[in-house]
C-alpha cells in the first residue's frame, strides 16, 4: 500500500529525463514522471504489472483510467527512454568492457486469448506439451559486477506459414493411413513483418551497435565488446556474417548439434560427435566459472563445418558429473580454448535475468496489457524496474566497495519496507492523522466494493431446487 512514488523511483526518473533532454527530445512532464513513478512503485509493491492491483494499492491516487491512458495513449518516448536506461547503467557502473548474450523466453498465457499481442501455440518445455505464449528475444549485457537486459523484440510466427505446415502434417498422416498423396499449395514466403528469431537478433545487435557508439560519444571513452554468445538456435550462417560486419573481430560463441557435419583431414564429412569420439582421452582442466572453480574435460579443434561453409573453433566440453559432451562453436579462431569456455559460461546469466524479470519486475503472467503498444510498454516498464533494482544506492555502494550486488529479491524486500514506512509516515505527518486514516480506509473499502463481482459458483435459481418426480409420470411409470 502506498500513497506516493518511492524517492528512489523519483530520483531515477529525474536522471532519465535529463538524459532525454540531451537528445533535444521532449522530456517527461511533471505529470508523466508522477504517473510513471506511481506505476513503477505499484509494480515493486505487487510484484506484477496488474493495473487493477496497482490502482487498489495506491488508495485510488491513480485510477484505472489514468494508468490505461499512460500505457496506451500517452506521448512518452518509450524507445528513447529505453536507451536512457542503458546509458544510465553504463554511467553508474563505469562500464568499459562488456559481453553480450542473445536468447529468447516464453511468457505463458491462458488457453483462450483474444486481445494480447503476439500470442501463439508453442511447446511447453517443462511438460513437453503445448501452451499459448508470447515469445521475446532479448539482448543482455554482462559487465564487471553487473548484468542487465538492454533491448528486446517480440517474435511472431507467420500465420500463412503456420497454416501450410499444419496442412503438410495432416497430409503426411493421411498418406500413412491411406497411401494416397495430397496435393499441397506451394510453400508461402515468410513476410517481412514476421522476421525469424535470428533476423530479430541481427536487428537488435544493429541497434546495440548504434547505442554503443552514441554512449561512447556522451561518456567520452571507448566501450569494448569482447564476445557475443547464444544457444544453438541462433547459430546460422546469415547471422554470423552479419555479426562480422557489425563487430569485426568480436568473438561469437554458440553450440553445435551433435549431428552437425565437419570435415576430416581426408576431405570426408563426419558428425562432430563421431569426430571427437575418436580423439582419445580428453584433456582435463579447471577454471573459475561464474562464482566458483569448476572441473571439466574437453577436446578442441579448428574444423570446417559443412552447414556454414567456414572453419570454426569447435570444443567438445563435459563438466564434472556430466555424461555427455556439449559442442561449442566459436567464429574467431585466434582465441584459446579456455578463454572460449570462460566467455560462454556467462550465458547462464540470461536465465537469471529472465527469472528476475518474471518474478520481480512485473513481466509475469499477470502482465496482460492489450494490443501491440500494451505488450511493448509492459516490457519497457520491466526494464525501468530492473534499472531501479540495479542502480539503487545500496547496490551502487556495494559495487564501489568491491562487493557482490544483492539479488533482485533482496532489493525488492528493502523497497517494500520503504513503501510501508513512507505510507505510515505520510498518514502520521498529516495535519489530522485520524481523519487521514479514515479517508484511506473509506477509499480502500469503496474500491474493493466496486470491484467485488458476483460468483456463478453459488446458484440462486429456485427452479433448480424445485425439481422432482411428476405426479402424472409417477402414476404411469412409478413402482
Amino acid at each position: 500500500m502506498f500513497t506516493q512514488p518511492l524517492p528512489a523511483v523519483v530520483a531515477l526518473l529525474i536522471s532519465l529525463n535529463e538524459t532525454l533532454l540531451l537528445f533535444r527530445c521532449t522530456g517527461l512532464s511533471q505529470r508523466q514522471q508522477y504517473n510513471l513513478g506511481m506505476i513503477i512503485t505499484g509494480i515493486v509493491a505487487n510484484g506484477s504489472l496488474n493495473i487493477t492491483r496497482i490502482s487498489l494499492a495506491c488508495f485510488g491516487e491513480l485510477s484505472l483510467a489514468v494508468i490505461s491512458t499512460v500505457i496506451h495513449r500517452s506521448q512518452i518516448p518509450w524507445v528513447k527512454l529505453q536507451f536512457a536506461v542503458f546509458l544510465h547503467i553504463i554511467k553508474r557502473f563505469d562500464i568499459g568492457k562488456i559481453h553480450l548474450q542473445i536468447d529468447d523466453t516464453n511468457i505463458g498465457r491462458s488457453k483462450i486469448v483474444k486481445a494480447l499481442y503476439g500470442v501463439f501455440r508453442t511447446i511447453h518445455k517443462s511438460t513437453n506439451g503445448y501452451q499459448n505464449a508470447q515469445n521475446i528475444v532479448w539482448i543482455t549485457v554482462c559487465a564487471f559486477g553487473v548484468t542487465s537486459p538492454i533491448c528486446f523484440f517480440f517474435y511472431r510466427p507467420d500465420p500463412a506459414l503456420t497454416d501450410w505446415h499444419k496442412k503438410k502434417k495432416a497430409a503426411t498422416k493421411r498418406k500413412k493411413k491411406t497411401g494416397k498423396n495430397t496435393k499441397l499449395p506451394p510453400k508461402p514466403i515468410r513476410r517481412t513483418e514476421y522476421p525469424t528469431r535470428t533476423e530479430i537478433a541481427g536487428l537488435l545487435l544493429q541497434k546495440t551497435k548504434r547505442w554503443l557508439s552514441i554512449a561512447e560519444k556522451i561518456i567520452g571513452r571507448k566501450i569494448k565488446l569482447i564476445s557475443i554468445s547464444a544457444d544453438a538456435a541462433f547459430l546460422e550462417p546469415k547471422l554470423v556474417k552479419r555479426l562480422k560486419k557489425l563487430f569485426p573481430g568480436v568473438q561469437f560463441i554458440s553450440q553445435l548439434k551433435s549431428n552437425q557435419l565437419v570435415r576430416k583431414k581426408n576431405g570426408k564429412f563426419i558428425s562432430v560427435e563421431s569426430y571427437f569420439s575418436r580423439c582419445g582421452n580428453p584433456t582435463s582442466g579447471s577454471a573459475k566459472l561464474r562464482t566458483s572453480d569448476k572441473k571439466f574435460e574437453y577436446h578442441s579443434a579448428r574444423l570446417h563445418v559443412k552447414s556454414h561453409g567456414v572453419k570454426l573453433h569447435i570444443i567438445a566440453l563435459r563438466y564434472e558429473g556430466e555424461t555427455d559432451f556439449r559442442y561449442l562453436a566459436a567464429t574467431n579462431l585466434t582465441w584459446r580454448t579456455i578463454d572460449i569456455i570462460r566467455a560462454y559460461s556467462l550465458r547462464w546469466l540470461v536465465e537469471v535475468v529472465f527469472q528476475d524479470c518474471k518474478g520481480y519486475c512485473g513481466l509475469g503472467r499477470r502482465a496482460c496489457l492489450q494490443g501491440a503498444k500494451g505488450a511493448f510498454v509492459s516490457v519497457f516498464l520491466n526494464l525501468l524496474v530492473d534499472c531501479l533494482l540495479l542502480t539503487h544506492d545500496v547496490q551502487l555502494d556495494l559495487h564501489h566497495s568491491g562487493r557482490q550486488l544483492y539479488t533482485a529479491g533482496s532489493v525488492i524486500e528493502r523497497l517494500r519496507c520503504e513503501i510501508y514506512l513512507s505510507t505510515i509516515k505520510d498518514i502520521v505527518d498529516s495535519p489530522n492523522p485520524v481523519e487521514r486514516l479514515k479517508n484511506v480506509v473509506k477509499t480502500l473499502t469503496d474500491q474493493v466494493a466496486e470491484r467485488s463481482m458476483p460468483s456463478r459458483k453459488h446458484i440462486r435459481d429456485e427452479t433448480i431446487f424445485d425439481v422432482g418426480p411428476s405426479s402424472q409420470l409417477q402414476r404411469r411409470h412409478g413402482a
